[in-house]
């Protein structure tokens, strides 16, 4: 295979023998440069000056000598227009950043294409108006006129924007080749130093670009090198040729090399579809683990969504040890990128809220915890893990700035001051804490690793320089808006060997480059070609009236580069991916429905073959946890039975075996968070101790409506009061507010029931609150065995109604009385009715302390009121029942033959649920 390029330097060598080094070859990539030099050195038999070589954008710049500024300074420039078109109206800088770029964008299209920006913004501004005209004859609203009348100002935007930079002799890519174009038709630029001039590889021409070859071709210096096939370019339908068609029709001879490598070369295609980007990575790994070592060095592999980079190439096989990634690595992918983020997002939380009160507690935790400050010395560690401990034990929701004094000394950078309304300031800081990544992370840091942070240090210096040399009132917003266009579109260099080994590669580096094996990834609708997507302030219709590129010229462009990267490659694989979502759908691309419609008529000797892979699945094993009892395990158990066996521990025990062992045994505690959104436990606990303050007073005491509406009255200062002790917060808004008007009106609705029930005429005596009780019972576990536990436990309220003693326990949950009722002990030794195990173990253990006459068990459900007290479902057996259930725990607890196994049925547990492994 003789590859463009190589025939590139073949014509320029023979047409220059002797004057080869002063010409010039102008490319469309400066990576196609790095491949024609070399092939210049292959064929050139002895010591001579190479050409000069420019991409196309490179060479214009050059030969206008003017400075092309990027996207960051034109922003700045455009933004002085802006205030100095509407003054007094003129929008603070982080709102203008939102549509700036867009206009950017505009501008720069305008002039590429060398368009009257008066005449299309004029156009536009009268078809915005016939949009907003109301046939009704009713005056526009004053968002209308405030419509129009930006559309009636984007030709003065532009007039003003274009004077403004050509008096500093600066530019932006389509306004340079827009006066490059001028001047040379002007005859105002020097061109005599250019003797001859060769454009290689090009497609798609803007019409500044046409107008600057047609200028050099017209003098007599230049010469054109099409790369072009027969299959595409002779098919007035395929898109692929639709530019050179239009070249061919102008210049003829420039298409000597055309070639029908598509319609007569054998190839082998294989096309796969697989699910995921993830799944299309391990392809192409394994692809290329069938290839030969030697042929690595023609392979290329194109990335068409660059996203997939990363995924990529961690599937390259090991055996492959040279690769060079043109591409780079995407900066806004590395963790450095979202660590800076996230610390931004830390003061935009400060500058946003109405009512600051410090950090917020989870934006602290993503930043504290991030894995960059991993890197950090051990004692800068540390102090950062007690700082997020003293954090969570406040449970504080926003953290001033005092809480992280002792960390910022261990730093030594004051991290969590407010800069909200300090942008230089934060940025300064920023800089140092990446200093300090650098420097406390030398030695293990990978040279990628310092690449990225070397390049965010230098970005955030020239942020300074930004915010320091224009007097703009910067925001967190507009920061963080500058941050993602400096350093979000950028790409750090991977170091590899450019002419060696396997290329890996985007859709626009692969221009004028030839392999003889292709894989391509991605190849989907929305991806390879990208869609109809258009972001421009210039209407579809007005752009095709001015000539203007829409998606179709788009598409067009990108389908060339498709098949130009099949034209000489004899091994070709094409994945797209079936997975659909609501971006992608999954749709392969139309150039793969051509491909397999099209090319078998055309190419008898093309072998094309369509696979669906389905990923290796993974089989999820259930691995049983079984904890077998030893002596010492045995020793614990009997220990927890002595020292207090309370209901929660045998419901535990009933519902999950291995839950119990976790919690009861190894004493295992569920971690506490930091409860922004109140849990049911914490909720329950704040309800409960409310209604001890409350009810304290009428303890030992018949109940009175009097001492009820004072703690009516008391209600809201004790609840607010048990939140601030239990949540460290003040329930003032958010969740916190939402839960704390319910537990006020649960605790009203109780206090309301037993003033009815005063009202009624029923007497009621509160005997305790929150009694615990402590009882020893001896239990006869076999004929000659007993064994002596204690029962333990605490009563939410004992009081006597009407003669009759009553136990009760508060919920605030619903509560049925099927909840506590049960016919057999099948249902209650599974766990089933904790609720009634519950109260059968207060009532046997409070008639045993206190000797006395029975009494009632039953539940108050502050959801269901309505049901008032709902009582324990006794039968003549429940002595028995409870005795039954206590033996059958007992011995279980008690014998090696009963491992501590997790219940699949149980729903609540806290550390033993369901553990799986992934089998291959």
């Amino acid at each position: 295979m003789q590859t463009f390029l190589s025939q590139v330097a073949q014509a320029i060598i023979k047409n220059n023998p002797n004057s080869l080094g002063e010409t010039i070859v102008v490319l469309p990539s400066r990576r196609a440069i790095v491949f024609l030099r070399e092939e210049f050195k292959k064929q050139l038999a002895e010591t001579t000056w190479l050409p000069q070589f420019y991409s196309l954008e490179d060479f214009v710049v050059n030969l206008g000598e003017f400075q092309q500024l990027d996207r960051i300074d034109l922003i700045f420039e455009l933004y002085e227009i802006h205030k100095k078109i509407e003054q007094s109206n003129a929008e603070p800088f982080h709102e203008f950043l939102t549509w700036g770029n867009l206009l950017l964008q505009d501008f720069n299209e305008i002039d590429r294409y060398l368009v009257d920006g008066s005449a299309l913004f004029g156009f536009l501004t009268e078809a915005k108006a016939i949009e907003k005209w109301n046939l009704t004859g009713e005056p526009l609203s004053e968002f209308q006129h405030k419509y129009l009348n930006f559309f009636r100002k984007l030709s003065d935007y532009y007039e003003q924007f274009k004077a403004r930079l050509i008096e500093k002799n600066q530019f932006y890519q389509g306004l340079g080749f827009r006066r490059v174009a001028e001047m040379l038709e002007e005859g105002k630029l020097k061109t005599a130093h250019i003797s001859t001039i060769y454009f290689a590889g090009f497609n798609a021409l803007t019409a500044a670009e046409e107008k600057i070859l047609n200028y050099f071709k017209a003098e007599k210096k230049a010469q054109l090198f099409w790369d072009a096939d027969e299959y595409y370019l002779s098919d007035p339908h395929q898109e692929a040729g639709n530019f050179l068609r239009t070249h061919k029709k102008k210049e003829e001879q420039a298409f000597n090399w055309l070639s029908n490598n598509l319609a007569k070369g054998e190839k082998q295609v294989d096309i796969y579809g697989i699910s995921g980007n993830i799944g299309q990575a391990k392809l192409i790994g394994n692809l290329l683990k069938d290839e030969h070592k030697a042929s690595y060095s023609s392979t290329a592999v194109v990335l068409s969504d660059e996203e997939l980079l990363l995924a990529t190439l961690e599937a390259i096989p090991t055996s492959i040890d040279k690769i060079n990634v043109t591409m780079g690595y995407p900066v806004k992918s590395s963790p450095f990128y979202f660590w800076i983020e996230t610390y931004f997002k830390l003061f935009k939380g400060l500058s946003t809220a109405s009512n600051t009160k410090g950090f917020y507690f989870h934006e602290v935790k993503y930043f504290l915890t991030h894995p960059v400050l991993g890197y950090l010395s051990k004692p800068k560690a540390t102090a950062i893990a007690n700082c997020l401990k003293e954090i969570e034990v406040s449970r504080a929701i926003f953290v001033t700035s005092d809480a992280f004094k002792p960390l910022e000394q261990s730093l030594q950078i004051n991290l969590f001051k407010d800069y909200s309304h300090e942008i230089p300031e934060l940025l300064k800081i920023t800089s140092q804490l990446i200093d300090l990544v650098r420097k406390e992370g030398e030695s293990v840091l990978s040279d990628l690793d310092r690449e990225i942070l070397y390049y965010l240090s230098s970005s955030f210096k020239r942020l300074q320089e930004l915010v320091n040399s224009h007097s703009i009132d910067f925001s967190i917003d507009s920061i963080l808006i500058l941050f993602k266009e400096i350093v979000g579109t950028e790409s750090v260099s991977f170091i590899g060997e450019p002419l060696g080994g396997l290329q890996i590669m985007g859709v626009l580096e692969s221009r004028t480059l030839d392999f003889e094996q292709v894989i391509i990834s991605s190849v989907n609708e929305g991806v390879l070609p990208s869609g109809k997507t258009q972001n421009s302030f210039i209407p579809f219709d007005i752009k095709l009236k001015f000539n203007l590129p829409s998606y179709k010229e788009k598409d067009s462009i990108f389908a060339y580069h498709f098949y130009r990267l099949l034209q000489r490659a004899n091994k070709v694989s094409i994945l797209y991916n079936t997975k659909v979502d609501q971006l992608q759908g999954g749709e392969r691309s139309r150039f793969i429905e051509q491909l397999l419609h099209e090319m078998p008529n055309k190419n008898s000797a093309i072998t094309i073959n369509h696979h669906v892979v389905a990923p290796d699945l993974l089989e999820e094993r259930e691995t049983v946890v079984s904890i077998e009892k030893n002596q010492e395990i045995i020793s614990k158990v009997e220990n927890h039975l002595k020292n207090g066996f309370s209901p929660s521990a045998l419901n535990t025990y009933l519902s999950c075996p291995l839950d119990y062992y976790y919690k009861y045994i190894l004493g295992l505690k569920e971690k506490e968070d930091l409860e922004e959104k109140i849990e049911d436990s914490t909720f329950g606990t704040i309800i409960h101790n409310v209604l001890e303050e409350l009810y304290s007073p009428m303890l030992g005491k018949l109940m009175d409506k009097k001492a009820l509406e004072v703690a009516k009255k008391a209600l809201e200062h004790c609840l607010n009061k048990a939140y601030v002790n239990e949540l460290n917060v003040e329930p003032t808004s958010g969740n916190h507010k939402l839960s704390f008007e319910v537990a006020k009106q649960l605790i009203l609705n109780l206090i309301q029931h037993d003033l009815n029930q005063l009202s009624s005429g029923h007497e009621i005596h509160l005997i305790s609150l929150e009694e615990p009780f402590k009882q020893a019972i001896e239990l006869k576990l076999s004929e000659n065995s007993k064994k002596e536990i204690c029962l333990k436990g605490k009563i939410d309220r004992v009081d006597r109604i009407n003669g009759t003693k009553r136990i009760i326990d508060y919920k605030t949950g619903a509560t049925s009385a099927t909840d506590l009722a049960y016919s057999d002990l099948s249902g209650v030794l599974k766990g089933n009715k904790s609720k009634a195990v519950q109260m059968m173990m207060y009532k046997a253990s409070y008639e045993q302390q206190y000797k006395s006459e029975s009494v009632d068990a039953g539940i108050i459900s502050l959801r269901n009121l309505s049901s008032g007290f709902i009582p324990l479902k006794e039968n003549n057996s429940m002595e028995e029942d409870l005795t039954t259930i206590l033996k059958t725990v007992v011995n279980e607890l008690l014998s090696p033959d009963y491992p501590f196994q997790h219940e699949p049925s149980a729903e609540y547990c806290g550390f033993c649920s369901n553990k799986k492994e992934v089998f291959t």
